[in-house]
């Protein structure tokens, strides 16, 4: 059985698990692939019996793996990929059993999402017009519209989209326009909101 913990968020640790059941057999190795290239091997007849290999994203500790763990410090998003697990029995049988499994890595927005508006006041028949834009994230943040705490309803336009930057992350923008009704304001008060 394989445990890979997804999703994880970018700079935690995680712990991937490979248990098996050898029955009469005996442990020639274990090895563990990220994407299809190899960055653990644990035999117990060599010395040490841990190693990790060199690769993007996997910062091991050797310490806290072992024949069923391995223990990945600071993912980021080169962490991301398909794990596997690959377990080898010694002679006679040499048995080979392997498990799959993805693991994906979020970076979250480092701070709340930025208003910006074409006026500071409107008044009742106005057109409003505002953008909301998120600080960069994995995956893209999800914007939502409020008018007064309420989410928006279908008589404003909106329209989304999302930028890809060089380091994978992703901003998202949520632009708002309608014409501004005495209904949107509250003791003459209109307050737009826009959440993440």
């Amino acid at each position: 059985m394989l445990d890979v913990p997804s999703p994880t968020a970018d700079g935690e640790s995680v712990e991937l698990t490979c248990s098996y059941d050898l029955q009469d057999d005996k442990l020639y190795s274990v090895k563990w692939y990220k994407n299809g290239f190899e960055f653990y091997r644990y035999v117990p007849k060599d010395w040490p019996p841990a190693q990790f290999l060199k690769m993007a994203g996997i910062k091991g500790d050797v310490s806290r793996s072992d024949a069923n763990r391995v223990y990945l410090k600071y993912v980021d998003l080169n962490s991301a990929g398909k794990y596997r697990c690959e377990i080898s029995a010694e002679a006679p049988s040499f048995n080979t059993a392997a498990a799959e499994k993805e693991m994906q890595v979020y970076v979250l927005p480092s701070e709340g999402p930025r208003v910006e508006s074409s006026r500071n006041e409107y008044k009742p028949g106005d057109i409003v017009v505002a953008n909301c834009t998120s600080a960069k994230s994995k995956p893209p943040a999800k914007l939502n519209w409020y008018i007064n705490d309420e989410s928006r309803n279908n008589e404003q336009e909106i329209e989304f989209s999302t930028t890809l930057h060089a380091d994978g992350l992703e901003m998202s923008s949520l632009s708002l326009r309608f014409r501004a009704l005495a209904k949107h304001f509250k003791n003459g008060v209109m307050v737009l909101k826009c959440t993440s």
